[in-house]
């Protein structure tokens, strides 16, 4: 099959080189070219779970090659301007087997009658033409590469055409003027090439040189067979009216052998695939295309399928200790959103993060919200404060954040130095640094049990004391 049958049949070669063509045949002038060792397609080595995998596999495919084009060389899947600059290494290494003087030291072609004497004009400089289409499906920029094989045939077509008219004298009309190359013995001259309207190539310059030979022409036509796998074009056809351009379909949602059908039948083809993370789309699935849907392009043109990897998973970073506006920079930078705030009393100042909801390390999916718990800067009395020592419970206090201040109290009912009482009570929520009052027992002789039957008429000895002196 030939190259731009493969395309359009959404097939890439991915290892087209000089290695991979071979040009077989017993007529030189019309040899047989057959196109071998097709690599791997993008689906075959695509892992839409795994891009690092997807692309550890094919950056080992591609050290296998000869002639990776730069794209391959960045362990991209082959794509068709891959093949565009595989083609151009094929071209640049024939061209080097193409001698700079007439072949054998035979005479120049262009000195004796005949199809290739004096009266068939002055000869196109073929061999810089081609140099010309290598150079450009060689770039290192795919953007800047012939964009398909369609194009690659206009250009070789055109070579053809221009040097068919150049060995015309007698077409009618229309001429294009060529400074020939001026050498030892002439003089700079101008020679007339006439040139049939109907099919007019558009003016250029060309100079006068001695042919190149035999070798040449195989390298001509052995190119062609690899391109359009025929013989070249009548030049009839040169002014033949492209194709309209076809709208790209939408394809998201899709799976790769559903996407790159519905591009086929659009007059497209598949040119490779790149995993990509989205959260709308589930993994595996085409998630877009590259030109985007509904974008226009010439027929047979490579569109790029992006299939979701699903949803791009960010890592909570630690946010314990941070401030809420600190923290919710740090989930902006990991790719995640402050969500819900929860507040939570404690010996931690206001407004310090206490923990988060997804926790420190684990993953969440990029853009989603993680809770905070924050600080609220208010503590609780503790509990079982009354009956404890005054002393322990003082500790308590301090240990929770506030301020502790004792004052004594008489009681007979209970032992010395015994907490009594609190104030503000047990359980109450204050902010941090709130004075709590301790009431610890100090011991006091009880009142005297009246009499039965009344009053006594003798006072106690005891009755005049104060215990409190």
């Amino acid at each position: 099959a030939t190259m731009q049958y493969t395309h359009a049949t959404g097939t890439v070669h991915g290892n087209l080189g000089p290695a991979t063509v071979r040009l077989t045949g017993s007529d030189p002038l019309r040899p047989v070219v057959k196109v071998v060792d097709f690599g791997p397609q993008p689906a075959e080595l695509l892992v839409p779970t795994d891009p690092e995998l997807t692309a550890a596999m094919w950056q080992r495919f591609t050290r296998s090659l000869e002639y990776p084009s730069p794209e391959q060389k960045k362990a991209g899947a082959p794509t068709r301007r891959s093949d565009i600059f595989g083609f151009g290494c094929v071209l640049a290494a024939l061209l080097l087997r193409i001698p700079e003087s007439p072949l054998d030291g035979r005479d120049d072609p262009g000195t004796s009658d005949g199809p290739g004497g004096a009266t068939a004009g002055v000869d196109i400089d073929v061999a810089s033409e081609l140099r010309a289409i290598a150079t450009t499906a060689m770039k290192k920029n795919p953007v800047e590469r012939q964009h398909s094989f369609l194009v690659v045939q206009e250009q070789l077509r055109w070579i053809r055409v221009a040097r068919t008219l150049d060995r015309r004298p007698d077409a009618p009309t229309d001429t294009l003027t060529v400074p020939a190359i001026p050498d030892a013995t002439s003089q700079n001259v101008t020679e007339e090439i006439r040139i049939r309207p109907r099919s007019a190539p558009l003016p250029v310059q060309r100079t006068k040189r001695k042919h190149p030979g035999a070798t040449l022409v195989a390298v001509l036509a052995g190119l062609i067979v690899l391109v359009i796998g025929a013989v070249w074009l009548p030049a009839a056809t040169v002014g033949r009216t492209a194709s309209p351009p076809v709208t790209i379909p939408a394809v998201a949602g899709k799976d790769v052998a559903a996407a790159s059908d519905l591009l086929a039948k659009a007059g497209l083809t598949v040119g490779g695939q790149r995993s990509q993370p989205d959260a709308r789309v589930a993994a595996g699935l085409v998630a877009a295309t590259d030109p985007a849907a509904g974008s226009q392009l010439p027929t047979d043109s490579a569109v790029t399928l992006l299939v979701s990897s699903g949803p791009d998973l960010g890592t909570v970073p630690q946010l314990i200790g941070l401030s809420i506006s600190a923290a919710q920079d740090a989930l902006t930078k990991s790719g995640l959103a402050a969500g819900a705030i929860r507040y939570r009393n404690g010996v931690s100042a206001a407004g310090v993060v206490l923990g988060s909801t997804p926790a420190f390390g684990e993953r969440a999916p990029a853009g989603s919200a993680v809770a905070l718990v924050v600080a609220s800067g208010n503590q609780a009395v503790p509990a079982g404060l009354i009956g404890q020592a005054a002393e322990a419970a003082a500790a308590a206090l301090t240990a929770a954040g506030f301020s502790p201040q004792i004052v004594t109290v008489a009681r007979s009912d209970v032992a010395p130095g015994i907490v009594v009482d609190v104030a503000p009570g047990q359980g109450s929520v204050h902010p941090l640094g709130t004075v709590v009052t301790l009431m610890e027992s100090r011991w006091a002789s009880p009142s005297p049990s009246p009499t039965p039957g009344g009053p006594s008429t003798s006072p106690s000895p005891r009755s005049s004391e104060d215990p409190d002196d």
